[in-house]
């Protein structure tokens, strides 16, 4: 027997009077017969019966307008009345969802960018990075749907779960984590500065030192710094691969974090602000001023330093050292330091929902670009890194990969006379 299909309001939607209450705010609805249908579900057989009494509006046309504000939820039935899915959009503008033709075609499966997980003892999420939907099914229907049953793989084709776009082209250069990633990642599916954490969690205290690192050793003030062509510096600017053999200096290492890393305010957060944490403020820009991303130093050749971790103190602006012993490999190219950015993840996502590692990942480029300018200005070579190890890095450190995740890595030294 086919699943029955009802229409409703999501979750998050309240009726107070003539208007809708739900995450994306408030809109006006003056049909309250219309509003008490939806709050305990319309199967969809009898929609074509019904009428608003919303003045110059056609009822789809007030579905329609409904949906595009990601505020109607459909739910599946079988035969005993138990639901066995719900669909919903993951964001606004959503296209209404077209129905495939009935009964699953041969052969047909899951999208290779699908992700079927759990979320509770009683329900299983099934979404897509090339998807706008999201489907969430009972236990016995998410197995049946693995195991490739027709119906509901026909309610994951209606909702764009299905492989009949992994042929596209377009998607031929992408894979898994990085689809997922990108739509999971933008503000149009929802999130942003929610503060979703305000009153269960509190936020992170801004000056607070990773654990364990040790006393101080101040950084000499940095030499005075004559103007530069800032266009100039912009095309003088490369990519240097070949490093002296020389000691980086000590006062040109402290100029490169004195105009990059250094706390110059900080406003602390009001205690009578559920929303308010403190802020930072540097010579950079950071997401929320929250400047949640540390910097890391592996002297391998600093003159006056040891061969091992140091933490930036951004106040003190000075180096502090780690309380890991597991050294790291050399610098790469032969550079006689290494630079590692690793994000207080917990700082951004008390604030900011869905987006918090991509809000990272922005900050540290915002950084990665002023370190290779300012080095330019001071006569260094600053190359950033591809890409690098979590958990080496986080012993090297001595913190928690969780607490203090690594999110980038550059190295630092004189150029090679050419």
């Amino acid at each position: 027997m086919p699943l029955r299909v009802i229409l409703g309001f999501t979750d998050d939607v309240t009726i107070e009077r003539d208007m809708l209450h739900a995450r994306i705010g408030v809109t006006r609805f003056r049909d309250p017969a219309l509003a008490a249908a939806l709050r305990s579900g319309v199967p969809v057989t009898e929609l074509e019966a019904m009428r608003t009494t919303m003045r110059g509006r056609t009822l789809t046309e007030v579905l329609g307008v409904l949906h595009s504000r990601g505020m109607l939820r459909w739910r599946f039935e079988d035969d005993t009345g138990a639901t066995v899915a719900t669909a919903s959009p993951r964001g606004l503008n959503v296209p209404w969802p077209a129905p495939p033709a009935p009964g699953a075609p041969a052969g047909a499966r899951l999208s290779r960018f699908a992700l079927l997980r759990p979320i509770g003892p009683q329900r299983w999420l099934l979404e897509s990075g090339t998807s706008d939907w999201e489907v969430r099914l009972a236990p016995d229907a998410a197995a049946r749907l693995a195991a490739g049953d027709p119906e509901l793989l026909d309610l994951a084709g209606t909702f764009g779960l299905l492989d009949s776009t992994d042929d596209d082209p377009a998607l031929a250069t992408w894979e898994f984590h990085d689809r997922y990633f990108a739509s999971r990642s933008r503000l149009d599916l929802g999130g942003g500065g929610t503060f979703r954490l305000a009153g269960t969690v509190p936020p992170l205290p801004a000056l607070e030192r990773p654990p364990g690192v040790g006393s101080a050793v101040p950084l000499p003030p940095p030499p005075a710094t004559t103007p530069v062509d800032y266009w100039q510096l912009t095309e003088d600017r490369r990519t240097v691969r070949v490093f002296a053999p020389d000691p980086l200096p000590l006062p040109t290492l402290s100029a490169l974090l004195w105009h990059t890393a250094r706390v110059r305010a900080v406003r602390p957060a009001d205690p009578d602000d559920p929303h308010a944490y403190d802020a930072v403020f540097k010579p950079l820009a950071s997401a929320g001023a929250t400047h949640a991303v540390n910097i890391w130093l592996i002297s391998h050749n600093i003159v006056g330093l040891d061969g091992r971790a140091w933490w930036y103190d951004g106040v003190e602006h000075a180096l502090r050292p780690a309380r890991g012993q597991t050294p790291l490999p050399p610098g790469a190219y032969g550079a006689p330091v290494t630079m590692l950015l690793t994000s207080r993840h917990a700082r951004l996502a008390w604030k900011y929902e869905a987006i918090a590692y991509a809000l990272a990942l922005k900050d540290v480029g915002v950084l990665m670009h002023a370190l290779q300018l300012t080095g330019t200005a001071l006569g260094l070579g600053v190359v950033p890194l591809g890409s690098g190890p979590v958990a080496a890095v986080a012993e090297a450190l001595g913190v928690d990969p969780l607490e203090h995740s690594p999110v980038g890595e550059l190295v630092v030294g004189l150029p090679a006379v050419e």
